[in-house]
């Protein structure tokens, strides 16, 4: 059920969104490990599939985002979980209306929680779907979705 084209439409989404929401340009270069912890976003959607997407990069990175989305130098510490889950929230809307088209599907809200990489990396291994993308700045960012019974 799942295939190149949800994959594709996944990659495709998440640029689109970095570039034209948080300003952050995503090279192709070979993915480096994450150091420390992760900042992980998760949204839920139900629709003619369910499961859960999630974007990922670390801290530091995510409140870089969230200054390119807020239009500030220095972030309170608190924004940038929000701001984070916003930009999944638009990957989403993005993301969801490709692969489904009008039908009818319902996100929930974004949630964010900070783990360790062994962590990190064993939620990304259950992906269905996953896309690894370095910054200009060679930072990381993961989006993965996890789609349930595929």
């Amino acid at each position: 059920m799942l295939g190149e084209a949800m994959g594709a439409a996944l990659k495709d989404a998440s640029i689109s969104v970095l570039e034209e929401a948080a300003f952050v340009m995503p090279l192709a270069s070979q993915p480096k490990p994450f150091r420390g912890e992760v900042l992980q976003a998760h949204l839920t959607f139900k629709g003619p599939m369910s499961g859960t997407l999630m974007m990922a990069t670390t801290p530091a990175a995510a409140a870089r985002v969230a200054g390119n989305i807020l239009g500030v130098e220095k972030v309170e510490r608190d924004a940038v979980p929000d701001a984070v889950g916003e930009l999944l929230n638009m990957l989403a809307g993005c993301v969801i209306a490709e692969w489904f088209g009008a039908e009818s599907c319902t996100l929930g809200l974004p949630a964010t929680r900070t783990v360790a990489v062994p962590d990190h990396e064993a939620t990304l291994g259950k992906a269905n779907l996953r896309v690894t993308l370095m910054t200009e700045e060679d930072e990381r960012i993961d989006v993965a979705a996890l789609i349930e019974g595929a």
